[in-house]
């Protein structure tokens, strides 16, 4: 390992740290230690923006601490960190906390708009805890990014107004849970997923107060949260409302609309604590899966006429009921991009990668 860190009471090894530094970019490298205790294998810390960590491999990692770790000063973030076009598999600790891939910010951080972006990455493998991104700052981006063969979610553990688009979580026990304020859950695909409770395909979370200051460290209550546009095939859960925290803090002002949930067997709908307020809109129900608890005039009964095409996702027809349909319930503009379509337009290679999962080949050293 490169050296041993402190922060605060924590000790840890670090392979590669950027400190103090701006516009710095780790790209091509394989990071594959052997290390027998607490190492996080890149780490950003003290002043310093602008940093970019692309196309790498981080492989096989049994021991406590993360892939990735992006922090700052103590009283700030490094600002603008994208992360994208990276491979993260078999992070493996078998502790109860501390094995994510990447974490950005922690709870003394976490109302610090960070404007972070996690995309284009690949993580298959990786069972080292329940959250494989773990968000825990404001203003972020985790978009166009698969999951396949997870135990661990994509994770709005603390934090405000962040967007989770596009992405892919495939056959494992992936899924989203989100806690905090003006969260989007936009157009992801989810399929083959058999998590349930903090593993649950989408997860709506209680909280434990109703807001929280920087270095609280409980359950933030959701507010004005979107859960829009997503498809959810063949998952034994699909969507569940109050998971964790406490049913005093339900979710507040949810807006639940426009996505395709599809499923011959378990619940499609859980709605655990009713939010306090809610908006159920247009959504499409099918299988031979129940309805579950979601009120009758959020939803149709009806075939959304999905089909599984070339790269083995489940996508809309031409003559799909969900085409066209979301100007009728409101105007939902929250979509960057159209992400159902079988054939997207554009030509180039992220153009491409946003309407199909991640390969090994797209991403890491070799890619091009």
């Amino acid at each position: 390992m490169g050296n041993t860190s402190r922060l605060g009471s924590d000790s840890y090894d670090q392979a590669l740290t950027l400190k103090d530094s701006n516009n710095c970019r780790v790209t091509r490298n394989l990071f594959a230690m052997k290390d027998a205790r607490k190492a996080y294998w890149t780490i950003i810390t003290g002043a310093g923006d602008d940093h970019r960590i692309d196309h790498n491999e981080y492989a096989d990692k049994p021991s406590e601490g993360c892939f990735i770790v992006v922090y700052g000063k103590p009283d700030s973030l490094s600002l603008r960190t994208r992360i994208d076009h990276n491979y993260f598999h078999a992070q493996t600790f078998t502790g109860e906390n501390g094995g994510e891939c990447i974490r950005f910010g922690d709870s003394n951080r976490q109302n610090i708009d960070a404007f972070m972006r996690v995309e284009y990455n690949l993580f298959e493998g990786n069972t080292g805890d329940v959250e494989v991104i773990s968000n825990k700052a404001s203003s972020n981006v985790i978009r166009y990014n698969t999951l396949r063969g997870n135990r661990g979610s994509i994770v709005l553990r603390h934090g405000d107004d962040c967007l989770v688009e596009g992405n892919f979580l495939l056959d494992g026990e992936n899924g989203i849970r989100f806690y905090g304020d003006k969260q989007r859950i936009i157009g992801n695909y989810f399929s083959g997923n058999s998590g349930t409770a903090v593993y649950s395909t989408i997860a709506v979370s209680n909280g434990s107060q109703a807001d929280l200051a920087n270095g609280e460290n409980t359950y933030d209550q959701p507010h004005d949260g979107v859960v829009a546009f997503n498809t959810l095939v063949n998952n034994k859960t699909s969507l569940v409302v109050g998971v964790r925290g406490a049913k005093e803090f339900p979710p507040v002002n949810l807006v639940t609309a426009n996505n395709v949930i599809q499923s011959d067997t378990g619940t499609l709908v859980d709605i655990a604590t009713a939010p306090e307020t809610a908006k159920w809109q247009d959504n499409i129900l099918w299988g031979a899966g129940a309805n579950g608890n979601i009120p009758g005039t959020g939803f149709r009964r009806v075939n959304p006429l999905l089909v599984k095409n070339e790269n083995g996702l489940f996508r809309l027809t031409a003559n799909s009921p969900a085409l066209n349909s979301a100007s009728k319930s409101g105007n939902f503009l929250y979509l960057t991009a159209d992400l159902a379509t079988t054939n997207p337009p554009a030509a180039s290679k992220n153009d491409v990668l946003k309407h199909r999962h991640l390969r090994v080949a797209d991403v890491g050293v070799n890619a091009l």
